[in-house]
Order: structure tokens, then sequence, then C-alpha cells
């Protein structure tokens, strides 16, 4: 779909630019006719099931973006510049690898926690992880409070002693 979508993406923004209404609409409605009602009813009639949708859906972006070229042709519409593909890549390369490097690490574990426990123990894990991580997001955040160590292990420490005396108390009060 996006592959379909993508060459008709900066002759529709030329199209929009120089208020040319009418061929942005000829794309709209010869996508429309042309690809998506032909293939989805087409499909449907044929037994394609939810394919039937997805075919329409994709023939309707490609005749869109068809229409779209063929109206408002870009000089450099499918040829990018060597120089400038080799900066974009060299810095996005490392960026993408660190974040999916990233991802990987911190979704890992519940890769292994959904699959061979519960969806409950998958929730607790959850919130029990949200719950470890909580004073690392308070403490790496750029606020004007300067984190304070002695502060911050103070307020543990009384976080910590009513964790433990509250259960303790309701044990009290409840007979």
């Amino acid at each position: 779909m996006f592959l379909c979508q993508a060459p008709g993406l900066v002759p529709e923004a030329l199209l929009q630019r120089d208020m040319n209404l009418r061929a942005l609409a000829l794309a709209e409605v010869a996508g429309v006719g042309l690809g998506y009602l032909p293939l989805g009813i087409g499909g449907a009639v044929l037994g394609w099931h939810a394919g039937a949708l997805v075919a329409a859906h994709v023939g309707q972006a490609l005749v869109k973006s068809l229409v779209l070229v063929s109206a408002r042709a870009h000089p450099r519409a499918l040829l990018p510049e060597r120089a400038a593909t080799r900066d974009l890549l060299s810095y996005s390369g490392g960026v993408v690898t660190a974040g999916l490097c990233n991802f990987a690490a911190s979704q890992g574990d519940n890769v292994v926690v959904g699959r061979w426990m519960s969806a409950d123990h998958l929730g607790i894990y959850g919130r029990a992880y949200q719950l470890m991580a909580m004073p690392a997001m308070f403490t790496n955040t750029s606020s004007p409070i300067r984190f304070s160590p002695a502060r911050f292990s103070s307020t543990a420490r009384r976080s910590e002693s009513r964790c433990w005396s509250t259960p303790l108390a309701m044990r009290r009060a409840v007979p």
C-alpha cells in the first residue's frame, strides 16, 4: 500500500500548492472508479473474502498515484541523489539500529513472560516493571529541580517504611 502511494505524494503536494483542485478531484475519482470499485466488487464476486478489500485499497492507491504522476510529474520522482542518500543512510542507519536494539531489549522480556506464563502474570510483570522504572524516569527528566541523592534516599526510606507498615496496620485494624 505504501509503495503504491509513495510515487504520488510529491505530485499531490505540488498540485495542492498550485491549487489545481480539478486534477486532485480527478485523481480521487479515478482511484475509486478505476481501482477500488472494480477490484473490490470483482474480488468479492470471485470469493476473495478479505483479499477483495485489500486489493481494492491497493488498486485505489495505485490508480490515484498514476493519475497524480501523469497530472504533475516531478523531475526527481524516482531518482534519488547519490550523495544525499549516502548521508541519510549513514546517519539514520545507526539511529534505526539503536532504536531496534532498544526495542528488542525492552520488549524481549515481555515476549518471554507472555509466551511461558499466563496473561495475568504478564500484566503483573508489566506493572512491576513500570514501578521499577519510575525512579529512573523521574531522575532522567530535564526538570528545574535538581536530583539530590540525600533527599531521594530519605524519601525512599519513608516510602518503604509506609509500604511495610500499612499492611501491618490493616491487619491490626481488621479482626
